[in-house]
């Protein structure tokens, strides 16, 4: 299953992208 593993770090990539784009 290391595409779920996979999948999580894209997600947590997304996210703290997001974030910075926001500030």
């Amino acid at each position: 299953m290391l595409y779920i593993a996979v999948l999580w770090l894209m997600i947590i990539l997304l996210t703290v992208l997001l974030k910075k784009q926001l500030k």
